[in-house]
């Protein structure tokens, strides 16, 4: 199911014609354009390169795709009818679009701006903002989150946040939708309404706003729907594996990504009876093969409506207390990211009460054989402390990757290039264990960790902070999650596909870590807490932290930038985990 695992939907219905144009984007980061007719999907045979952690935008008037591309340093759009593909250049990393009427915005994460340019391709502005993950655009207003909250765009810059904790914000028909860390939910059309829901959902893992100002909540096990007054009045139930919410900008449809049952689902309007048809676009596993998918009906979903005559209880949620009408606060002194970091940080203790579950290294397993290619498949590596603007390009035979980060005050450019052959081996070959791929790992791992290693001499850093550089290191990459909580998929990668991708989920950025750290021969367990993957590193660190073999690993978080060694988040405090053990480096 590893194809429909990130899949998204966007489906643009054309005025005046009878065919339904969609770009969906696949979890190997293949861009694919297809229209529906009828009861048939038929897929276009020219299938797109993107990126695996590519973000799009859709431009509802003529059902064009605008896509980043963070290595190439650029934002390209494409048409349904085959023109040229448009290409936005000067980009360091590309990483979130929002489109306008008249205009495409992209968030430049690796050097701190956003850039506007009209939907001809030329630059209007480039407004320096730190640290943005993701903005939307409406009737004028632009709104950006970032590590403060959601913040105003106004031509003086950002205002201070009105929210902070938001890890979700979607707008359509001039209502704004965020989600928080807490699962609180608000919703409001100018600053001085925003409204929050008088119950949280802490278990929500999406949400996605509707052209009738309501919005579409997902959890575990089913889906929501909610009034523009933030009434729940309905719910899709019989999910088994969602991934995400997806809607469609021109039809305003909202679609349900389904990864267990290989299928995206579109969801029932405001309106519709609890006896609609929800229609299901199945096949994408195989959608590279066969260039074709099937819409059939999904028997197996309910929609089920709420009523005042409904005897039967609404969706479990956790009732608040407080009023539902907020008032507006902000920021007078926003706190340093310094500051930002140490409210984070857990109190310095053992985790004895979780009872964690060890799982040793087998006894019959030596971990000695010799990675499959020379240095892991790195053609080259360099590293500058500072801004660099030089790239290694891609060649028939090499991908050239960019990497930009912060460690403590200072920027650092990290350029690989990477065997095109050794990727097309390991995007063939079967997924090992945790830590059968750490040990692989390690072969692309030693000499990339060895140029970090040559800062931290240079600099005489203790072994602790080079710990903290490599782990920075890692949660920089554009395409790792912004949010510690986001769990991880079927389709694990390797360390070289990691850094080829850009990044990933927490079990892909995991093994990029251990595979670094490991070669620098740090002591290490995986740590396994339910859905979720961390990495413990045993030193002179402070915070959280698990016994094992009378040895302290230290909790080291790789998703979500500055989780130093030691900080943990609430989520996974008290709950239990599994540690497994990782060898050491054999000299």
């Amino acid at each position: 199911m590893k194809n429909l695992i990130n899949l998204l939907l966007f489906s643009v219905t054309l005025i005046g014609l009878s065919e339904v144009h969609h770009w969906w984007l696949l979890n190997d980061g293949i861009l694919v354009h297809s229209i529906f007719q009828g009861s048939r999907i038929e897929i276009d045979p020219k299938l797109l390169f993107a990126e695996r952690r590519s973000k799009i935008a859709i431009n509802p008037s003529d059902a064009s795709c605008w896509v980043t591309n963070s290595f190439q340093g650029q934002v390209t759009k494409y048409n349904v009818d085959n023109k040229k593909p448009l290409i936005l250049k000067g980009f360091a990393a590309p990483t979130s679009l929002a489109l306008s009427n008249d205009k495409i915005w992209a968030i430049d994460s690796a050097l701190n701006r956003i850039v506007t340019a009209s939907l001809d391709g030329k630059i209007i502005k480039t407004i320096p903002i730190q640290s943005a993950k993701s903005m939307v655009v409406l009737d004028g207003d632009q709104w950006v989150l970032t590590w403060r909250g959601l913040q105003n765009l106004t031509d003086d810059g950002l205002s201070p946040a009105i929210l902070t904790k938001v890890t979700h914000v979607t707008a359509a028909n001039q209502h704004i939708w965020c989600l928080d860390q807490n699962g609180l939910i608000y919703t409001f059309r100018s600053q001085v309404d925003l409204n929050r829901a008088k119950f949280s959902i802490p278990d929500a893992v999406d949400i996605v706003s509707t052209d009738d100002g309501g919005a579409w909540l997902l959890r575990h096990e089913m889906v929501i729907r909610l009034t523009d007054q933030l009434i729940p009045v309905g719910e899709i139930t019989g999910v088994k594996n969602p991934k995400r919410l997806i809607r469609q900008p021109t039809d305003h449809s909202v679609w349900l990504i389904d990864t267990e049952s290989d299928r995206a689902v579109r969801l029932p309007r405001l309106n519709d009876p609890s006896d609609v048809k929800l229609i299901a676009a199945i096949g994408w596993n195989q959608v590279r093969n066969t260039k074709q998918v099937k819409t059939i009906i999904a028997t197996d979903l309910k929609w089920n409506l709420f009523s005042r005559n409904n005897k039967r209880e609404k969706p479990s949620i956790a009732q608040s207390t407080e009023d539902s009408k907020v008032k507006i606060r902000t920021e007078t002194n926003p706190p340093t990211v310094k500051t930002r970091l140490l409210l984070s940080k857990p109190i310095a203790s053992k985790m004895k009460d979780l009872k964690p579950i060890a799982v040793p290294i087998s006894p019959n397993e030596t971990f000695d054989h010799v990675p499959v290619f020379p240095n892991g498949g790195l053609v080259s590596v360099e590293l500058y402390n500072s801004l660099s603007q030089k790239r290694i390009q891609n060649t028939d035979q090499m991908l050239g990757r960019r990497f930009i980060w912060n460690f403590e005050g200072e920027t650092y450019t990290l350029l690989v290039g990477l065997s095109l052959d050794v990727y097309n081996t390991y995007s063939n070959r079967d997924r090992l264990k945790w830590i059968e791929m750490v040990v692989e790992g390690s072969g692309i791992g030693q000499p990339i960790a060895e140029k970090l290693n040559q800062v931290a001499q240079e600099n005489n850093w203790s072994r602790e902070r080079l710990a903290n550089f490599v782990i920075s290191f890692v949660q920089s990459l554009p395409y790792t999650a912004d949010d510690v909580a986001t769990g991880y998929d079927e389709f694990k990668m390797y360390a070289f596909e990691t850094l080829v991708a850009g990044g990933g989920d927490c079990e892909d950025t995991v093994i990029l870590a251990a595979s670094l750290l490991r070669s620098l021969s740090y002591d290490l367990i995986l740590l396994n807490p339910k859905g979720h993957l961390a990495l413990g590193v045993s030193g002179q660190f402070s915070g959280a932290h698990y016994e094992y073999n009378d040895l302290q690993y230290f909790y080291s978080e790789t998703t979500g930038k500055g989780w130093e060694i030691g900080n943990i988040p609430e989520a996974y405090r008290s709950i239990p985990v599994k540690l497994y053990q990782v060898p050491l480096l054999t000299p």
